[in-house]
């Protein structure tokens, strides 16, 4: 996969007080201490010069206007091909930074709308997924699936475990459009 999608990050190793050119040297020098300097920067240079698409799994759309203008302005300076949008500021950063150390959980729906909106000026650089709210019913992710490329779930947002029979409803209406499933898990 990571052949044919250029570098992919996980655990939101993108650190912002880093260069991209940083950014994609870290794996390489955490993990591969065995490569010289001059392996870095030569593996980092083929991939910033390659033909093979970056693509980002995990953006998060602000609430505000322009949103989406200055998310494809950033990839464009940060030479992203493609990313996967869902919605962001179903909660606030500091009441998700408690949820995550105390539990807890919203009822608030994400702005599935804006996102489809960013999506649909982007010429496919940006995919939507729809953000599901488990505390509604099935059948509100089901009449907008089509609009969607795929479903997210955030037990940290949402408080519903992975084993939730609301969490297993979604995912069957996701097998139905043959959406593939990104959830936002938690190691508690």
């Amino acid at each position: 996969l990571r052949l044919k999608i250029g570098f992919s990050f996980q655990n939101s190793a993108l650190y912002d007080s880093m260069t991209v050119r940083e950014n994609l040297e870290f794996p390489l020098v955490r993990h591969q201490r065995s490569l010289k300097r001059k392996q870095v920067n030569d593996a980092v240079d083929e991939a910033a010069t390659t033909s093979a698409p970056v693509l980002d799994f995990h953006v998060r759309l602000a609430p505000v206007p322009g949103a989406g203008e200055r998310l494809l302005r950033t990839m464009d300076d940060c030479r992203l091909a493609r990313a996967v949008v869902c919605a962001g500021g179903t909660i606030d950063l500091d009441r998700l930074s408690r949820q995550l150390v105390e539990g807890g959980h919203v009822e608030t729906d994400a702005d599935n709308d804006a996102v489809l909106t960013a999506c649909a000026g982007s010429d496919g650089r940006l995919v939507p997924f729809f953000f599901a709210n488990p505390y509604r019913p099935p059948e509100v992710y089901r009449a907008r699936a089509a609009e969607f490329r795929g479903l997210e779930l955030s037990p940290a947002v949402h408080g519903a475990a992975l084993a939730d029979d609301r969490i297993a409803e979604l995912v069957a209406v996701a097998r139905e459009f043959r959406h593939p499933v990104y959830v936002v898990c938690l190691d508690r």
